[in-house]
């Protein structure tokens, strides 16, 4: 009885999952030759068609609710179609919907869809000929065979690249896109089967730009001709996988690393950068777990926020405050309140949001301090700022955005830590004086308030004591009245 209850519990846990947030099939609806469902979001999905029209126009909007989805297999197989008008509402189709409409010429429409899956249109006469095919703005499929080191162009105003639309286009090198980085930057690229497209060099028309690809990393060169990594060409390297970042790339240099560019890799045990390198971007060794040796490069100018958190060389640091090299990168722990925070001498960076929403005492920099990134002291309360240098020096240190509460007012300057401590010493010894004069000024006070209340309890005391002892004043004797007696009548 009980193996009968389990399997009836999995079986029930199989069909909701099967059912993606979506009704039972005996609540779909009817509306004209279109079957639909209404989606847990309030949303209308296709789920089929019933008619014989050869020209279809998907309704934008069934009883005031937007149809947003058409179903897996929802046209599969209908050899009345010849075009289908797919309203801007809809953004995605899925997996098979229009396959086997062995007719299907045309598709107007469709302004919105960025993300169509695996065979959606497989086996149409839209698929005619070679080249590529678009399905609205999306491309959809490479029809053909692709000859070697083959180029495609790509359209400017393309949103999306389809499941599999370039398989099998392992002859693949280079993508001619008609915009900008920018552009391409916001089309949405489905991954599976795409892998040839995604390792093409990409040169942008629009501004003379390239994205190009290594065997370890991809990489973008500007209009100045200069290098960012921009990419890692896996997810998961070779175990104790070393890079080193060149400063140069045919004889371009490498200026940087950008946001999230190797994160989450694996394998990756070492890496290390040649001089020249200017800046690492936020998370771009993040949740690298191997990642346990690294080497900055000299000249760095900024690290973004959480660059190699999460790695196994963060984790391994046993102080409060993580260090690489020269650059300070913020507290690894807990944000400590009311203490002193002392960068160590010789660091020459404090990385993007290192000491973000700190709470402290006292802030002590060194000399050698040059750049100060963005949000390293944001939203922070800080008592007194130290440092090393002259005020003229400090003026040179490259300060981000977001570091208002760094102003020289608040700054002492030509104060070394030692010095600081002396002042700050001096200072609680300064107060304490005051504190103590205060207390014996007031023990006088309280002294001299007594002996003046003693004194005048003794005087009192004493004129008590006289008054006592004096005799009463004698009273005055009294003669005794004699009444005169009354006179006899007559």
């Amino acid at each position: 009885m009980g193996k009968r209850a389990a399997a009836l519990f999995v079986t029930v846990i199989v069909m909701f999952l099967n059912m993606n947030i979506r009704v039972f099939a005996d609540d779909y609806k009817k509306y004209d030759d279109f079957d639909y469902m209404i989606n847990l979001d309030g949303n209308v999905e296709i789920v089929g068609y019933e008619g014989k029209e050869s020209d279809i126009k998907i309704p934008a909007k069934i009883d005031g609710m937007a149809v947003k989805v058409i179903s897996k297999d929802a046209f599969r197989g209908n050899e009345d179609m010849k075009t289908v008008y797919i309203p801007e509402g809809i953004s995605k189709i899925d997996e098979g919907t229009f396959a086997d409409c062995i007719h299907l010429e045309k598709v107007t429409g469709a302004e919105n869809v960025l993300n169509i899956k695996s065979n959606a249109f497989d086996n149409t006469a839209l698929l005619k000929g070679e080249g590529l095919v678009y399905i609205g703005k999306c491309c959809y499929k490479y029809v053909g065979e692709m000859a070697e080191n083959a180029a495609v162009d790509i359209k400017k105003e393309t949103i999306g690249i389809a499941e599999n639309a370039f398989k099998n286009c392992g002859n693949l090198k280079k993508i001619n896109f008609e915009g900008s980085k920018y552009d391409w930057d916001s089309i949405n690229i489905e991954l599976q089967g795409n892998e040839a497209f995604l390792k093409a060099d990409v040169y942008f028309r629009e501004t003379g730009e390239e994205l190009c690809s290594n065997e370890t990393f991809r990489y973008f060169v500007n209009s100045e001709k200069e290098i960012t990594v921009v990419k890692a060409v896996t997810e998961s390297y070779p175990e104790k996988t070393k890079i080193v970042f060149p400063s140069k790339i045919e004889n371009k240099n490498v200026v940087g690393i950008e946001d999230g560019a190797f994160e989450n890799c694996s394998g990756l045990s070492e890496i290390s950068f040649e001089n020249g390198i200017r800046t690492v971007g936020e998370r771009a060794f993040a949740d690298c777990s191997d990642l346990r040796f690294v080497s900055l490069p000299e000249g760095l100018e900024s690290i973004g926020k959480d660059a190699f958190k999460n790695t196994s060389l963060y984790n391994s640091i046993s102080g409060n405050i993580f260090y690489i090299g020269k650059w300070c990168l913020g507290y690894k722990d807990e944000l400590p309140e009311n203490k002193d925070l002392k960068i160590q001498r010789t660091t020459e960076g404090i990385a993007a949001n290192a000491f973000y929403n700190i709470n402290a005492l006292n802030v002590f920099f060194p000399e050698s301090i040059k750049y100060i990134n963005q949000n390293a002291f944001g939203n922070s309360r800080i008592h007194g700022i130290f440092f090393e240098g002259s005020h003229n020096e400090w003026s040179k240190i490259v300060i981000g955005s977001g570091n208002e509460i760094l102003d020289d007012e608040m700054i002492s300057f030509n104060t070394t830590i030692e010095k600081s401590e002396e002042y700050i010493y001096k200072d609680l010894c300064v107060a304490l004086f005051f504190v103590i004069a205060f207390l014996v000024i007031a023990l006088f006070w309280c002294i001299s308030r007594m002996t003046v209340q003693r004194n005048e309890i003794v005087r009192l005391t004493a004129v008590n004591d006289r008054l006592k002892k004096r005799k009463p004043p004698a009273k005055p004797s009294v003669k005794p009245s004699v009444k005169p007696a009354n006179k006899p009548k007559g």
